[in-house]
C-alpha cells in the first residue's frame, strides 16, 4: 500500500493551545480521507480489462479525482472513522 502520494498528516506538538480540539478534528479528518482515497485506489485497480484510454495522463488525473472524491467524501459524509479517532484521543487534550 502507498502512502508516498497522499497528504502528511499535520497535528501541532503543542496540545494544550486552544485550537488542539479542532486541530484533532482537521487531521481526524484528514486520515479519514486517506483511508477514503487507498478504498478508491483500490477499486480501480480491480477492473477486469484495459480500457480504451488507459495510459498515464489518464491515471494521474484519476489519482487527482480519486483524492478530492476522498476529501469531499470525508468531510461531508460520515463513516465514522473520524468520529472515532477523535473520540479516542480527545482525552489526551483534556489531560494536558
Amino acid at each position: 500500500m502507498e502512502l508516498g502520494s497522499t497528504t502528511s498528516l499535520s497535528f501541532g506538538s503543542n496540545l494544550n493551545s486552544q485550537g488542539s480540539k479542532e486541530e484533532l478534528k482537521a487531521v481526524a479528518e484528514q486520515f479519514e480521507a486517506i483511508f477514503v482515497e487507498q478504498l478508491l485506489k483500490a477499486a480501480r485497480q480491480s477492473t477486469l480489462a484495459d480500457g480504451l484510454f488507459d495510459n498515464e495522463e489518464v491515471e494521474t488525473y484519476r489519482d487527482m479525482l480519486d483524492k478530492e472524491y476522498a476529501k469531499s467524501i470525508a468531510t461531508n459524509t460520515s463513516l465514522g472513522i473520524a468520529s472515532a479517532i477523535e473520540a479516542k484521543f480527545s482525552h489526551f487534550i483534556e489531560k494536558e
